[in-house]
């Protein structure tokens, strides 16, 4: 099955669930629908879809076992290595498990991972600690992205910063993520979208650029720095100006696409109209509607995630692999 990506806006959205509660459309009315709805992926990102599922491959070092995940990963859905000695997919095992079991631990051919959950990114381990360089092909359940409607004004005017992580490959003024002084980082979220059209050029301090800069966000630092991406006509912008400076992030906004496949947009504006009829007290019989409708909904997703895919059914002999899969029904010989 192939899901199309939303053509609703957050504003949209908003407005909607509004109206569905018989509300006037007052900014506080819409600002507790924004939260209703982000209440609701909320609850749908915990699960795991294979709709999510999104690859990136980062290079593996001999002697370093632990490596960061992308910053909307949610759980591994396969992790292979490649290009090393022979090519394989890894096994999740608990690290615990594997200090019980691996008294003599070396650097060796790395058979396993796990997964650390380590603020604010997590990371991943590979056990044991390869012995040798090569290349990580992972595909990942990532989580959806949160809605978000925040203009900031970057309080350090010095603070593009470059910043470096395993998924930034430009150094200096050609990096592909930034930190951000911002007075608040309070309801941002990792994947919202931003744009800058006020920043000026590093190389005098006065000259804006020709387009706004635009990127989305990678990581809340804390609680005053954020680490956003820009995209490749923005870099090649930042570079050639020798970098940037000041500027309002205007991140997400009303108009801004939800981070929602069309086939399941109603379930979640369900779920979250029932969050918004909760918040401002609507009788039972209202939120319980909504509510059934939604719990319905998301028992069918889940059931449908379980179904399984065609080439499920197939399989490998555990040595002597051949090229091709077996499939059930097929004579082994």
């Amino acid at each position: 099955m192939i899901f199309q990506s939303s053509s609703l806006t957050f504003g949209q959205a908003k407005k909607l669930i509004a109206e569905a509660a018989g509300k006037q459309q007052t900014p506080e009315f819409l600002d507790r629908a924004g939260r209703a709805i982000q209440n609701a992926i909320r609850r749908w990102n915990q699960q795991n879809w294979k709709w999510t599922v999104q690859q990136t491959t980062f290079a593996v070092t001999a002697g370093t076992s632990q490596y960061l995940v992308p910053p909307e990963f949610r759980d591994v859905y396969t992790l292979r290595l490649e290009g090393a000695t022979l090519d394989r997919t890894l096994v999740q095992r608990p690290r615990r498990d594997f200090d019980r079991r691996t008294w003599r631990q070396i650097n060796a051919f790395t058979v396993a991972y796990d997964i650390l959950w380590v603020m604010p990114q997590g990371k991943l381990e590979l056990l044991p600690t390869p012995n040798a360089a090569c290349t990580a092909n992972l595909r990942y359940y990532a989580r959806m992205s949160l809605p978000s409607n925040a203009v900031l004004v970057i309080s350090d005017v010095a603070n593009w910063a470059a910043a470096t992580d395993l998924y930034n490959t430009g150094t200096g003024t050609t990096a592909t993520l930034f930190n951000l002084t911002v007075p608040s980082t309070a309801g941002l979220h990792v994947g919202n979208e931003w744009k800058c059209s006020n920043a000026f050029q590093a190389v005098d301090g006065i000259t804006p650029f020709s387009l706004p800069l635009v990127g989305s966000i990678n990581a809340i630092v804390d609680s005053t720095t954020v680490r956003v991406t820009v995209d490749a006509q923005s870099r090649v912008l930042i570079g050639a100006a020798s970098g940037a400076i000041g500027g309002t992030l205007v991140v997400g906004g009303d108009d801004a696409f939800m981070d929602i496949p069309d086939t399941y947009l109603d379930a979640i504006m369900d779920l979250a109209t029932a969050k918004f009829l909760r918040a401002i007290g609507s009788s039972p019989e209202r939120v319980n509607a909504y509510q059934f409708t939604a719990d319905q909904e998301l028992a069918n997703a889940m059931g449908a995630e379980n179904d399984p895919e065609d080439m499920d059914y197939g399989f490998e002999p555990p040595t002597a692999q051949p090229n091709y899969p077996i499939f059930p029904g097929q004579t082994i010989i």
